[in-house]
């Protein structure tokens, strides 16, 4: 299963920000892009779903920008990629499975499922904070002064 680059790019813009946002200032979504070498107009469309969702408030301006209006420890991996992401592995489990004519034989689709279950049970132990913290860095995987500045 591969992850899109909404889902991924999501994650690394939302870890900036808290990094970022000290004294709760709003983080320019410029910098951002600079930092994370992301397309700035490809960030402006990962923003409306995490704005409608409760994670990021903005401010217009000159000292504008974004930032988390949840802790990053109360923001779920799970549930951004929820957001951005389908996380459904097959087709069949996505909209109305009984749309699929073999649902209802098929004998692949409870491992799908379960498949599915464990990824979301996965993600929603992990949290921004702990991507921030580097509590799943790889051994020896540090943040490289461009991400920390």
């Amino acid at each position: 299963m591969k992850f899109s680059t909404r889902g991924r790019y999501t994650l690394r813009m939302l870890s900036d920000i808290a990094i970022h946002q000290e004294n709760d200032v709003f983080v320019s979504l410029l910098e951002i892009s600079r930092r994370q070498n992301i397309s700035f107009k490809y960030l402006e469309r990962l923003i409306p779903p995490l704005v409608k969702g409760g994670y990021l408030e903005s401010a217009k301006g000159r000292e504008g920008g974004y930032r988390l209006k949840k802790k990053p420890e109360d923001i779920s991996i799970d549930k951004i990629l929820t957001i951005t992401d389908s996380l459904v592995p097959v087709a069949c489990l996505k909209g109305n499975p009984e749309e699929c004519g073999h649902y209802q034989v098929c004998t692949t689709v409870g491992m799908w499922k379960a498949f599915q279950q464990n990824m979301h049970a996965f993600f929603a132990q992990y949290t921004i904070r702990d991507l921030i913290d580097g509590r799943l860095a790889l051994p020896g995987q540090t943040l490289t002064e461009e991400q920390e500045s």
